[in-house]
């Protein structure tokens, strides 16, 4: 866009709505907290809690470095829409092979 858009005193209520509407974020009432990339957002979330308290449990000298890339692999997971869900299958490629990694190195010895 060259310019703004420009919205009159016309336009002041529909902002009222919109500020008061942010206390239903999250909420079942929430439009848009069904869409594919919601759903798929919260599911990470979980997942990434999971994967940090079962890196925590599991850490030692030798797998450190390996912990700390699979606690900063949700980091590729960004874009809008197509392109976060197309992220997310990346991410989750990624992370079976470092885990993999990650179980070899805990099974074999140093």
């Amino acid at each position: 866009m060259k310019r703004k858009i420009a919205l009159g005193p016309w336009f002041v209520p529909a902002f009222r709505v919109l500020r008061a509407m942010h206390r239903v974020r999250g909420t079942w009432m929430d439009p848009f907290g069904r869409t594919q990339v919601r759903v798929v957002e919260r599911e990470l979330i979980e997942e990434y809690i999971g994967l940090v308290d079962q890196l925590a449990g599991g850490l030692n000298p030798a797998s450190a470095a390996l912990a700390v890339r699979l606690a900063e692999l949700p980091d590729v997971v960004r874009g809008y829409e197509d392109v976060k869900l197309r992220n997310v299958e990346s991410y989750h490629q990624s992370l079976a092979e470092l885990r993999a990694q990650l179980d070899a190195s805990a099974v074999s010895p140093a």
